[in-house]
């Protein structure tokens, strides 16, 4: 990096308003990136969550061996028989910047926030919704998906979207717990022309410091053995000026405030547009050059 130790370090919060970068960008320095969603499928009243990358047809139902039946999230272990889950109950497909649920013809009814699907019915889902499959209760949350615009209901083409190139071989280090989530974010750093490297905790991503310093971290405030705060805060003893982007779950204004005082340079919260976290990238990534 080119910042001098001595050097005032400058504190970013992205900016919606900024321009798209994702936008107009020349073929010739730009690669086409699939979009993947990360869901989580929480089972109200459990502790269990169905976490997992959508790029295709997901399968909603419970597993019957006289069938053969497995679905892609299998309900049959939270009593989804005598809750009236169908083997083949719903699915869940992307379209574009949306995800689908279709009931696939149920025995006992696919609900969205109280709004009963009728067999066939395509219905967009939203961050949050309350899935009732039979009786069995279910809420979605997005963590990553294509861009972070909602686009209007009519549009029908697919979304071009492009990774710009930004980097140069530069390193960053993501720290995420969430293997899916980290390694989406690990493919949009390959494909802007950057090295990754990918760990999921704090001794992980201490030991990969103390052993050689990267260029720049992204990492999620939410790890399974310390703080995320306390990693910032362990990088900035040991770098005054290496960019930090964090994306998290944690989505209050304190916390917020705590990042950006303990030393985070862009501060982005889940669910995160792929363009979004691109518009980070590029900005963690002129600090770097400064």
């Amino acid at each position: 990096m080119t910042n001098q130790q001595g050097s005032e370090r400058v504190t970013r919060k992205l900016d919606p308003r900024d321009a798209d970068i994702l936008s107009d960008q020349d073929d010739s320095s730009s690669v086409d990136q699939p979009a993947p969603w990360v869901i989580e499928l929480r089972v109200v009243g459990t502790p269990a969550i169905f976490q997992m990358k959508v790029q295709g047809e997901l399968v909603i139902g419970r597993s019957d061996p006289r069938y053969d039946s497995k679905p892609d999230i299998d309900l049959e272990p939270y009593d989804g028989y005598q809750l009236g889950v169908s083997r083949r109950h719903a699915t869940i497909s992307p379209r574009n910047n949306r995800l689908i649920l279709t009931d696939q013809g149920s025995s006992n009814g696919t609900f969205v926030n109280g709004r009963t699907l009728l067999q066939g019915q395509e219905y967009r889902i939203k961050h949050g919704d309350m899935i009732v499959i039979g009786k069995l209760q279910l809420q979605i949350f997005f963590a990553v998906m294509p861009t972070s615009k909602d686009l209007a209901a009519e549009r029908t083409q697919p979304i071009d979207l492009q990774i710009p190139t930004l980097g140069s071989g530069q390193h960053f280090l993501v720290v995420d717990n969430d293997a899916d989530v980290a390694n989406v974010i690990g493919s949009v750093l390959q494909n802007a022309g950057f090295t990754v490297t990918v760990v999921g905790s704090f001794a992980d991503a201490a030991g990969m410091i103390d052993k050689q310093m990267p260029d720049a971290v992204i990492l999620e405030l939410l790890l399974p053995d310390i703080s995320g705060l306390d990693l910032v805060r362990y990088i900035r003893e040991r770098s005054k000026d290496m960019p930090m982007l964090v994306v998290t779950s944690v989505t209050g204004g304190f916390q917020m405030g705590q990042a950006i005082d303990a030393g985070v340079d862009v501060y982005l919260c889940k669910p995160v547009g792929i363009d979004e976290l691109v518009r980070g990238i590029d900005k963690v990534t002129a600090q770097m050059q400064r």
